[in-house]
């Protein structure tokens, strides 16, 4: 199902509130290949500073195709990857993740599969020593010149979606991990409107 035709008005309406209930903190609803299909504009704003394109996006509205991928806003260089301190922790993480969701796609093709066969990306999997004392939240450690941000983040999905398409979306909600870093979003996001 398209999100955007008239017969997802109830799932898009849902998305919508969850997005724009989450300000001033940034959230983004996105497919099984990573897609953004829909983003508030806290996330755009974030976004948008290493990937300018994205400011000119409506926020909490559909993505038409070709839509911004977050593995792309993650790994590659020009995506957030320079402004991430931890990134090599992250993208260890990320890349277990991929290879779990990977075990039951058959599809040869699938842009997942691009991103484990990256060479530069091959010396992160795997990385965590067997045994090693694991941190039970990572938080992103987002830096964009002065500025330095710490979120975590937690994912939902839709509970009752009857079709395939709603069921393979997630959404992505961020929340600040420390004091300064609450007080630097909100401060962006009054500063931004």
């Amino acid at each position: 199902m398209d999100l955007a035709s008239a017969e997802a008005a109830q799932a898009r309406w849902a998305l919508q509130l969850m997005l724009r209930r989450h300000e001033p903190f940034a959230a983004v609803a996105f497919d099984r290949r990573w897609n953004v299909l829909m983003a508030n504009a806290s996330w755009l704003r974030l976004a948008s500073l290493a990937e300018p394109a994205l400011a000119a996006l409506a926020a909490c509205q559909v993505i038409p195709p070709p839509r911004p991928n977050l593995l792309y806003l993650l790994f590659d260089r020009a995506g957030l990857r320079d402004h991430l301190e931890n990134f090599e922790e992250l993208a260890s993480t990320f890349l277990a993740r991929i290879e779990r969701e990977l075990l039951s796609e058959t599809d040869p093709n699938d842009v997942r599969r691009q991103y484990l066969a990256r060479p530069d990306l091959q010396a992160l999997r795997g990385r965590a020593e067997p045994g090693a004392q694991m941190a039970m939240i990572i938080p992103l450690k987002l830096r964009l010149g002065d500025l330095r941000a710490h979120v975590f983040s937690t994912i939902a999905t839709l509970g009752t979606a009857q079709d395939v398409t709603l069921h393979e979306l997630r959404l992505e909600a961020f929340y600040p991990a420390d004091a300064e870093s609450e007080a630097l979003l909100r401060t962006m996001a009054t500063t931004s409107t």
